[in-house]
């Protein structure tokens, strides 16, 4: 990735009291990718949109609208029958990805 439109930076990573704990949302985020892969591989729906939607809260908390945005759109997919829910997911990794990758930019600054 090269162009930082690529990326997602937390609103809050600059504050002095909280950019500690974003960066460790971010450093737990292959983790949680790894979980909803796992429920939605297995075919646990419950499961699976519980974490999303567990992803979706603490998205917002940390400062991460984008991320926020489309894990709100994923679980809205997985509760309405799932239709299109792979592509939603792997959308939904996408934007992960993309959060993983600012604050590897960042910290690289």
């Amino acid at each position: 990735m090269t162009c930082s439109a690529q990326f997602i930076f937390s609103t809050l990573a600059t504050d002095p009291e909280l950019g500690d704990l974003v960066t460790m949302y971010v450093d737990e985020m292959p983790d949680r990718m790894t979980q909803i892969r796992e429920a939605y591989v297995a075919n646990e729906r419950d499961r699976l949109i519980r974490l999303i939607h567990q992803l979706k809260g603490a998205a917002g908390s940390y400062g991460f609208p984008t991320l926020t945005q489309a894990a709100a759109a994923t679980e809205q997919v997985l509760i309405n029958n799932g239709e299109n829910a792979e592509q939603a997911i792997e959308e939904l990794m996408a934007t992960c990805e993309r959060v993983r990758a600012g604050a590897g930019e960042s910290s690289g600054e």
